[in-house]
């Protein structure tokens, strides 16, 4: 009988002991699989929005509240002619309009942005504008370019109108060769802006 109590006892133990191991199992796995959790909506920081030519803005996810969210999203643009999106910044590259969207799985948010040009042109500059040299000798021809007198970046090209005179590296580096007058043309690149207000005639004068 003494056995059979130990045995009863003992079994009666395990049994608790497993009853309690299966009222803790929920909660440990309750535990392990709780993640933070994903919006499951979003909305951007702006809904309208208008750009001056070549201006930019950023456009970002938001919760209801207003706060940032990290997402990953697919961005458009309903006319890319008009304004360009890239990782949610806006560059307004015509006058128009368009509506940049936001894509994340079914869920779209959009944000209409207008591009006006309201008469601001960009001023390409030079470090001279008439070049005395010798032959044999060199100078650093150096272009810049600002808009609404912001320094902007741009790619210079150098076009020259008599090579037997003088020769220009892709830098602007200027070699003379021999006497004579030559003329460089310098030109950038600046959005949908007219080759008018890019270029720059720089006169060098061979002795």
């Amino acid at each position: 009988m003494k056995g059979f109590k130990g045995f009863k006892t003992g079994k009666l133990f395990a049994l608790a002991a497993l009853c309690a191991a299966a009222a803790v199992f929920p909660l440990f796995l309750s535990a392990c699989g709780k993640t933070e959790e994903t919006p499951e909506t979003f909305a951007l920081n702006i809904e309208t929005y208008t750009l001056d030519l070549c201006e930019t803005v950023v456009l970002t996810p938001v919760d209801a509240d207003g706060n940032e969210l990290t997402l990953y999203l697919f961005w458009e643009s309903a006319d890319e002619s008009v304004a360009a999106v890239s990782n949610g910044t806006v560059t307004g590259l015509t006058a128009g309009e368009t509506v940049i969207t936001a894509v994340r799985g079914k869920e779209r948010q959009s944000c209409v942005i207008t591009v006006e040009n309201r008469g601001f042109v960009p001023i390409l500059s030079v470090n001279a504008a008439d070049i005395p040299m010798t032959a044999g000798a060199t100078f650093l021809l150096e272009a810049g370019l600002s808009y609404k007198g912001v320094p902007r970046e741009s790619v210079f090209s150098f076009a020259v109108s008599d090579k037997s005179i003088i020769a220009v590296a892709p830098n602007g580096r200027i070699t003379a060769l021999t006497a004579g007058e030559a003329f460089i043309t310098v030109s950038a690149v600046f959005g949908s802006f007219d080759a008018v207000h890019l270029t720059k005639t720089v006169e060098v004068r061979v002795i």
